[in-house]
């Protein structure tokens, strides 16, 4: 498939465009209703990825996880020149204003989890992001809700380290790329 990211060891595990054939499909995804404080409803993060790339702020990489065939999660990623989401300064993401990777959304659907998807998902879009695909950085940022210890476990064993800010609420983690 078109613009199709094969990495890691499970060759079962793809993260694919999102197009009109699997849009739908996409925003009905659901993560299990404890979780649902964490990320934002599938449409809003396709939602803000249109917007901001209609403003030129930056054109965010949306993807479909799929299981083989099966439509298991979603991802979002945007590459910020100025290290500042939405190029405003209030959002600071690099100390310097250098210019980084921000990993935006991430989710499992809920009858997918504990399976290994995820882990493998984000070693994928790991992969990816070191070849620069959008731009020269150092950084790759995320950012947790504090009492998300799931997520805080599995950034951890894929690399991602505690940065020691909090921004909007949420603790956030980086990693070198």
């Amino acid at each position: 498939m078109n613009g199709t990211i094969f990495f890691g060891g499970f060759d079962m595990i793809s993260l694919q465009p999102i197009t009109w054939d699997n849009y739908w499909a996409v925003i009905q995804l659901r993560v299990d209703e404890v979780q649902r404080n964490f990320v934002a409803d599938n449409i809003v993060s396709l939602a803000e990825a249109f917007v901001a790339h209609n403003q030129n702020n930056y054109t965010p990489i949306t993807r479909a996880i799929y299981n083989d065939e099966t439509l298991v999660g979603f991802l979002m990623v945007s590459y910020l020149k100025n290290g500042h989401e939405y190029d405003l300064e209030d959002a600071p993401f690099t100390s310097d204003g250098s210019p980084c990777y921000l990993f935006h959304r991430f989710m499992i659907a809920k009858d997918h989890q504990g399976k290994g998807y995820g882990k493998e998902a984000l070693l994928q879009i790991i992969d990816y992001i070191k070849t620069k695909p959008q731009g020269e950085s150092k950084y790759f940022y995320t950012s947790i809700e504090p009492e998300n210890e799931s997520a805080r476990i599995v950034y951890k064993k894929v690399g991602f380290r505690e940065d020691g800010r909090i921004i909007d609420d949420e603790e956030m983690f980086i990693m070198d790329i």
